[in-house]
């Protein structure tokens, strides 16, 4: 059955048979026939009428681009602007002094897709294709892995755990850490937690109060509005690996946290990345 058909609830169909049963005089199975065969014709109608707009889509961008554009990268890179366009009214054009057109592109399309991996791979909006899973997640990766280079934090963020989970890519902890430590670097809160996170628990590194006490003050550092838990969560846990370390170290923490804010001067988030705090899949 054609994938656009699903759009026509089972119950739909029922009501307008009924309708035409009791309206029209007919027989309830030509009734359910006639509205099924409707159905179907208006869903393979839409169905060419959107391809017809992508051929056409694809023919402006090949005049535009000067090279031929495979309608996976045009889909792609039109969901990621629609990403933006959204982004940005939600932050009703609220852009800092650092904001990167480039690397909010990137992103944007680097999130599109994984989101358009987690569709093949799960088999919701389209048929379940492993191969062409993985190939939207390397291009997801790809995506990030260009923003990241370029300084932007939340992408750094996202190949940490990428590298530390191992997903599409071959698993990587060092990797991971080295990505979580530019993203802190940077001002990303939720990456100096997850750092504070790990060494506290002693998670694909040995269990390490100092370091863990460290990071945990950095996040109490931040000014940033939109970080409550992972304060909350930094107390506790600071709290807790304070009562493992003796007064003149403490100190020597502290001093540590304070030359590192010197070092790194408090970075806006830019305007996606307040809305960015879960993991990619």
């Amino acid at each position: 059955m054609h994938k656009g058909f699903p759009a026509f609830t089972f119950r739909a169909l029922i009501c307008a048979s009924a309708i035409l049963y009791f309206v029209g005089g007919l027989p309830l199975r030509v009734s359910f026939a006639i509205v099924l065969l409707l159905a179907l014709a208006l869903s393979y109608w839409m169905h060419y009428l959107k391809v017809s707009a992508l051929e056409r889509a694809l023919q402006d961008a090949k005049q535009v681009t000067g090279r031929p554009v495979s309608m996976h990268e045009y889909l792609s890179e039109q969901a990621a602007w629609k990403t933006m366009d959204r982004l940005d009214e939600e932050t009703e054009g609220d852009i800092d002094p650092e904001y990167n057109p480039e690397t909010h592109y990137l992103v944007a399309l680097g999130k599109r897709c994984f989101e358009i991996g987690d569709d093949y791979a799960a088999g919701l909006t389209v048929p379940e294709n492993r191969e062409l899973a993985v190939a939207w997640y390397k291009k997801a990766v790809q995506s990030y892995e260009l923003a990241a280079k370029k300084g932007d934090a939340y992408a750094q963020e996202q190949l940490g755990d990428i590298n530390s989970e191992g997903h599409y890519i071959s698993r990587n902890k060092d990797q991971a850490f080295s990505w979580w430590r530019e993203s802190a670097a940077n001002g990303r809160v939720s990456a100096q937690y997850r750092l504070g996170q790990k060494y506290y628990f002693g998670e694909e590194v040995e269990k390490d109060f100092v370091e863990a006490l460290f990071w945990f003050h950095v996040v109490l550092a931040s000014h940033q509005s939109d970080v409550v838990e992972e304060k909350r969560q930094a107390t506790n846990y600071g709290n807790d690996a304070a009562l493992h370390l003796t007064p003149s170290v403490l100190e020597e923490v502290l001093e540590r946290v304070r030359k590192w804010l010197e070092e790194h001067p408090k970075k806006p988030q830019g305007l996606y990345r307040r809305y960015a705090h879960s993991k990619p899949l």
